[in-house]
């Protein structure tokens, strides 16, 4: 029997899986979210690994968040028996013809990673490949606390993304997954890759590379842009 993923519908919905709970993303745990952010995404999601941690930073991702809050996609997952912090994706919809709602970056490391992330978004434009629609979600961000990790918390976390937009009517879930091991999820679940970007080939205006540190420690680094097609007639 297939899961019921009715409640998904509702704004306040609540998900058990094991030993933990998923919780939609609301005011009243928006500064828990932001905190786990800090504390993993910030510091070791590659990108940030590649620019380093600053108060800047973390100002410039904290605006960033509390401003794609609004759409209502993204979560917080706790410990059911702690009530520990685990992790926290998110997920914003974006809209044929509406206007880029990332807030402009301050700090030299964001003005790093953003053009690499709109060269990424350059060549797999989404709806160039999918002129029949009118939206698509992406989920944009997701964090797992170190303690945490190896429970399948950010394979279960892209999965129920996947069946809020279905039972919402959303038919298309984009994400950039820029860490080899997310890279693996994306294959697992079955995502179309749109695009692929190397970090060789991210250069500066003087056509030099913008990190050529990387390769030292990352050869033939790579980020890409995946789609998974949701069925919306099927929940």
């Amino acid at each position: 029997m297939s899961e019921d993923i009715s409640n998904l519908a509702n704004p306040n919905w609540e998900v058990e899986w094991k030993n933990f709970v998923f919780k939609a993303a609301a005011p009243d745990n928006y500064q828990d979210i932001l905190d786990s952010m800090r504390e993993n995404f910030y510091k070791d999601e590659p990108l940030n690994i590649f620019t380093g941690y600053s108060e800047g930073k973390r100002k410039d991702l904290d605006r960033m968040i509390t401003e794609l809050f609004k759409d209502g996609l993204s979560c917080i997952v706790v410990e059911k028996e702690t009530g520990k912090v685990a992790g926290a994706q998110i997920s914003i919809l974006c809209r044929r013809g509406e206007e880029d709602r990332i807030p402009e970056m301050e700090c030299p490391q964001m003005k790093q990673i953003l053009p690499f992330l709109e060269l990424l978004d350059e060549k797999g434009k989404v709806f160039d490949h999918y002129p029949e629609l009118d939206c698509y979600a992406e989920l944009f961000m997701i964090s797992i606390e170190k303690e945490f990790r190896g429970c399948g918390l950010a394979c279960k976390s892209y999965q129920l993304v996947a069946d809020i937009l279905k039972v919402r009517g959303v038919k298309l879930l984009k994400s950039s997954f820029t860490n080899p091991y997310t890279q693996r999820i994306a294959t697992k679940l079955g995502y179309r890759e749109l695009a692929r970007v190397y970090n060789r080939d991210y250069k500066d205006k003087n056509g030099e590379m913008v990190w050529p540190h990387v390769e030292d420690d990352y050869p033939d680094y790579s980020a890409i842009v995946g789609v998974l097609e949701i069925d919306c007639e099927q929940n």
